[in-house]
Order: C-alpha cells, then sequence, then structure tokens
C-alpha cells in the first residue's frame, strides 16, 4: 500500500492539475475531463482482454513504470508551456464584480450529486453479484458505464435535464426497486435492466454536475468536490454498508437518495400564464378577469403527510412480512403492496416517495421468515429451512445443505451425494484414504465429513470467519464427523506454508463453486505447496463444479507439467429441482495411486490440450476459463 500510494496520488491530482493550467489560457478544460475518463475506459476494457492474458505481472510492471516516466515527462512539458504569474495581467475589478457569486451550499450540493451515480454503480454492481450471478469480469460493465458517463457528458455543452430523460428514470427505478426485495432471484435481463438504471442515473447526476460546473479558478474547487463526492460514494459502499446492513440495502437506498436528488424538469409552459401576462400588459387583474389565480395555493396538510405517509407504508410493509410467514406470500407481493401504495400518495413530492422508500427497506429489515442472515467482507449469508432441509447459500450460489427429518441428517446431498463423483471417489478409494489424515481448502457446512473414517483427521481451511460460525450453528456435519475436526481461519496458501508439519493423504480444494474464482489456488506455485503437504501415498482433489468458469484444461496442464497423473469424474446428482452435473478432478503422483478409480463409470483420464496454459502466480487467463453464461 505505501508504495502505492505516492505514484496513485501524483496521478489523482494530475488531471485537476492541467484542467488548472489549461483553463487559465482561457480554455474550456471540459474536454481534457472526457478525454482522461475516455483512457480509464479503454484501459479498463484492455486489461482483462488484452494485458492480463498476454503479459506477465513483471512484464506489466515494466509497462506500468514506461507510462509512469512518459506521464512524468509530460507533465513537465505542460509546466513549461504554461505562461508564468508575472506573465499574465492581474484580475481587473469589473473581472471579478462580473464572475458568479459562490453560493454557500454549493460544493455540498457537487458532493451529493456525485455521491449518487458512485454509489449506484457500486451497488449496481454488488446486487448483480449477490443476486443476480457472480460472473467473473462482471463488475467491468457497471465501471466502464460509469467512466462512459463521464466521457459523453463532458465532451458536449451542457444542457439541463429534461421530462424525457427524468421520467423514464423514475419509472425503471420505482420497477427495479421492486425486485430488489430479499430472496428474489432475477434473471439476465432484469440484470441488464439494472445496468441501464446505472447507465441513466450516471449521465443525469454527471450531466447536472457539468451544467453546474464553475468557471475559472473555482474549478479546481468543483473537481475536489467531484472526487470527493465519487470517493464518498466507494467509502459508503464498500466500508459501512457491509457494517450496517447485513444484505445489499445499500442499493435500494442509493435508489431512495437518486429520487430525492433527481435534478427537476423545467415544467411544461402553461398556456394561463401566457394570458396572464396579455392581460396584466393591458392594465388589467389576471384573477379577475380570468378568473384564475396565478400562483396555486399550498394545501396546508402536504407537508404532514411527507411524514405520515412513509411511517403508514412501514407499518404495512412490517405487516406484510410478518403475514407472509403463515401466507408464505413471495417477497415482491410484500414489496409490492407498499410501493403501490407509496406511489399513490406520492405524486408530484419527491420527497415523500424518497422517505417511503427508505421506509421500505427499514422495515423489510424486520423479516422473520429466515433462519440466519449476515455480511461479511466476503458476501453475504444466508441460511433458509423448509420442510425437507437446510440450505445455506452464498449470495446466490448453494454452499452446502442438510436434511431436516433425524433418519436423513447424516446422509450427504448434492454435490456430495454418494452417487455422484466424490461418493464414488471415497468408496472406491476407503482402503488407500484408512489412517490417512484429510484437509480440505473451503468449509462449507462441512458436508465433505459425512465420508469420514474411523482413525482420520479432518483439518479445514477457510478463510471466512461468518462461514464457520454458520457450520456450527446451524448444521450438524461437523459435532457428527466420525473423525476429529479441525478448522484454521485465514487464507489457505498462507496457512499451509506455516503448518510445515501437516502431512495429508487426501487434500481437497473446494473453493471454486461460488463463481469467484479464488486463482491463487490454481497455480503452478499453489499446486508445490499442496505436493508438499501430501505423504507418499497423497492424492490432491479438486472440486470443479461452476457455472460460469470451466477449470478442467488450467488443472490438466498444471497435471502435466507437475508430471502427476490425473482423473477427472463427471456424473448427475439428484437435487431439490432435478438433477444437476458435478465435476470433480484429482491428481496423484503415480498412476497405481489411482487404480481404484480405474474401473469406475464415473472417473476416466484428464489429458490436458495441446498449448494449454499453465496458470502461475504472475500469470492467469481467467478470461479464456470462462464459460457462455447464457447455457447452464
Amino acid at each position: 500500500g505505501a508504495r502505492v500510494a505516492l505514484p496513485f496520488f501524483a496521478l489523482a491530482t494530475g488531471a485537476p492539475l492541467v484542467q488548472r493550467w489549461y483553463a487559465e489560457r482561457a480554455s474550456d478544460p471540459s474536454r481534457l475531463y472526457a478525454a482522461s475518463n475516455l483512457g480509464s475506459l479503454l484501459a479498463l476494457i484492455a486489461y482483462p482482454l488484452a494485458i492480463e492474458p498476454a503479459l506477465r505481472l513483471a512484464a506489466q510492471s515494466s509497462l506500468w513504470s514506461v507510462g509512469y516516466g512518459l506521464f512524468a515527462v509530460m507533465t513537465l512539458a505542460c509546466i513549461a508551456a504554461v505562461p508564468r504569474a508575472v506573465d499574465r495581467p492581474p484580475s481587473s475589478p469589473e473581472t471579478v464584480a462580473a464572475s458568479p457569486a459562490h453560493a454557500p451550499h454549493e460544493g455540498l450540493r457537487w458532493v451529493a450529486l456525485a455521491f449518487v451515480p458512485s454509489s449506484l454503480m457500486l451497488g449496481v454492481n454488488t446486487y448483480l453479484a449477490t443476486d443476480v450471478a457472480a460472473i467473473p469480469l462482471l463488475w467491468v460493465a457497471p465501471l466502464a458505464i460509469y467512466l462512459g458517463s463521464f466521457v459523453y457528458v463532458f465532451a458536449r455543452p451542457p444542457r439541463a435535464v429534461t421530462a424525457r430523460t427524468t421520467a423514464p428514470f423514475l419509472g425503471l427505478l420505482l420497477l427495479l426497486f421492486l425486485f430488489t426485495a430479499p430472496h428474489v432471484t432475477v434473471g439476465y435481463l432484469l440484470g441488464a435492466l439494472h445496468l441501464a438504471l446505472c447507465a441513466l442515473g450516471c449521465v443525469i447526476f454527471h450531466g447536472e454536475l457539468v451544467r453546474l460546473r464553475p468557471e475559472g479558478r473555482r474549478l479546481t474547487a468543483f473537481y475536489l468536490a467531484l472526487a470527493l463526492g465519487g470517493a464518498l460514494g466507494g467509502v459508503f459502499n464498500s466500508l459501512v454498508a457491509p457494517w450496517l446492513f447485513h444484505r445489499v440495502s445499500e442499493y435500494p437506498l442509493t435508489m431512495a437518495l437518486a429520487v430525492w436528488l433527481l435534478p427537476r424538469a423545467p415544467p411544461p409552459p402553461d398556456p394561463r400564464e401566457r394570458q396572464a401576462a396579455f392581460v396584466r400588459a393591458m392594465g388589467m387583474n389576471p384573477d379577475a378577469v380570468l378568473g384564475l389565480a396565478t400562483t396555486p395555493r399550498a394545501k396546508p396538510y402536504a407537508r404532514a403527510l411527507d411524514g405520515l405517509v412513509p411511517l403508514g407504508v412501514a407499518a404495512l410493509t412490517v405487516s406484510l412480512f410478518h403475514a407472509a410467514e403463515t401466507a408464505r406470500s413471495p417477497s415482491v407481493v410484500r414489496y409490492g403492496v407498499p410501493l403501490m401504495a407509496l406511489v399513490l400518495l406520492s405524486v408530484g413530492r419527491r420527497s415523500r416517495l424518497a422517505l417511503g422508500l427508505v421506509a421500505i427497506v427499514a422495515a423489510s429489515h424486520l423479516d422473520r421468515s429466515v433462519l440466519h442472515e449476515s455480511r461479511t467482507f466476503y458476501g453475504v449469508l444466508r441460511v433458509e429451512e423448509d420442510s425437507l432441509t437446510r440450505r445455506f447459500l452464498h449470495g446466490t450460489t448453494l454452499h452446502g445443505l442438510q436434511a431436516r427429518a433425524p433418519a436423513w441428517r447424516a446422509e450427504p446431498l448434492s454435490y456430495y451425494d454418494r452417487r455422484g463423483p466424490i461418493g464414488h471417489f471415497f468408496e472406491a478409494m476407503r482402503e488407500p484414504l484408512r489412517g490417512g489424515d484429510v484437509g480440505v481448502v473451503g468449509l462449507g457446512v462441512g458436508m465433505l465429513l459425512a465420508h469420514a473414517q474411523d482413525g482420520q483427521r479432518w483439518t479445514y481451511y477457510e478463510l471466512d470467519a461468518g462461514v464457520v460460525r454458520v457450520a456450527r450453528e446451524y448444521f450438524t456435519w461437523s459435532a457428527d464427523a466420525r473423525a476429529p475436526v479441525r478448522v484454521v481461519v485465514g487464507d489457505a496458501r498462507r496457512a499451509l506454508r506455516e503448518d510445515t508439519r501437516a502431512r495429508y493423504r487426501l487434500l481437497v480444494l473446494d473453493a471454486f463453486s461460488s463463481d469467484a474464482i479464488p486463482a491463487h489456488l490454481v497455480t503452478r506455485e499453489a499446486l508445490g505447496l499442496y505436493l508438499r503437504h501430501l505423504d507418499a501415498r497423497g492424492v490432491v482433489a479438486f472440486h470443479v463444479t461452476n457455472r460460469y468458469v470451466r477449470l478442467d484444461d488450467p488443472l490438466a496442464a498444471l497435471a502435466r507439467d507437475a508430471g502427476l497423473v490425473a482423473m477427472r469424474g463427471r456424473g448427475k446428482v439428484p437435487g431439490l429441482e432435478g438433477s444437476f452435473m458435478t465435476t470433480w478432478v484429482v491428481m496423484a503422483r503415480r498412476r497405481e495411486h489411482l487404480d481404484a478409480l480405474a474401473r469406475d463409470d464415473l472417473w476416466a483420464p484428464l489429458d490436458a490440450r495441446p498449448g494449454a496454459l499453465v496458470w502461475t502466480d504472475d500469470h492467469v487467463d481467467l478470461l479464456s476459463a470462462l464459460k457462455n453464461p447464457l447455457r447452464r
């Protein structure tokens, strides 16, 4: 962090500084800001598509150093091109007097307008990854939209917002607010609509910032406020929200803030105003002649309703969520009824609508239909229960479950079913694994312990302490295991490096099903570490069932590179909504160590295809391993 801080500070402050110099030469610096963000957008797209697959970290570091040096040279050239202060005529009193006055709260408005799109972009990103699909590199889309909006609004003349832009944004926001209800599974179409909402919001709020930007000497303060608002949005979503909320509540709350701060479009021209002006020009009273008041009187009860309506909506939401415990009404209904009432009672009252949205979000946190819900740095953890099973979900990914009936409680399900590849593996390898210690990276709920034998010792390595609490408090796999269980909390590679005495007959890597792929666990250096912790007959197994990433080829290339024998197990296992395919890969030093699997119909040798890339700590090409996300 210390080595990155100084270059980051220099790069971050360079853009406002150069634009200030540019403005001193009586030129509009807006296009420079557009060009700066265009460069950021191109770099964002180029890195995962071209730079990371083609260059190792050492080459990337050298290239970055060259670019940083070029930045320093160009900055010095700009300094030389800027006229000296003594050559510039001092500002005349008339010029100073003609400059626009500085409004007391203008800076706060700049910060607020910059906060909303920053928080909206991060909220959309977290919501998509948590409730839609945790597709690797999906975060590029919201960030590209965010940067692209800067390019769009700063490269064109500033324009005031119109009803043509605010009305679609407000309508789409209210529709999508409905689908941020907890436990609502949304698809790719709604995911695309959330990205469209992000795009509209960024263009509207950044466009309003362009329209309000000052001239000349106050330009630096403007860009500072813009940067501060963006940074505060990042702090709120990344640091404050995970501490305050146990679900992704910051996204709907930012929607409510966007409703409150949404720039108001000018009202359409009223023909009565033109008539009143004509009558007034004739020297007559418009009220007397036209019989119409030119300024409508404010209704005295409107402000009182601004506070009463949100309270009533909150009470309705709480009652619906509590009634759902017996009625089993969908979350969309529990959100939709209060939202419909709020919209009908908030026509023309933005503040009332915004407060009502906040009230719905707050009231939904009193939902008691879920056994456990918490949020850690690594995501949202949720435990659900029905009449048959208790399930643990990490975002949208099922991380384990257990039958509720006592007769079936010890029976492994889903990925670890005895009829699936890993079940066949433990059955075929019963004798080779007898008495040997087992290590597992990735705890889940500990369902793999259903295959433990007497005389073994099991060690789990789990990164998230929240997962450990869920596994111990809501599931009994660890308590019912036939072998003693030890759990080490922390990064698996670091823990294995420190635990030099650990020797395993079987080491299982079960950390790839959550779609946030820890690529550092499937590199040449990582495999070398695993082999040092295996005994002479040891086997390393990888659970690679994944919706969006295919790790078979990288693992086959690793096995060939290390001189190991690899086999892949693929088979359908029964699930709650039909059978699904699960995939495992195992490696051993010698072929005879896997002879027991040779006769199993779910297992077959895994050979690396020609030219398959070996992943290393300084070169991982995750893009090449992505599946088509539209195919399941």
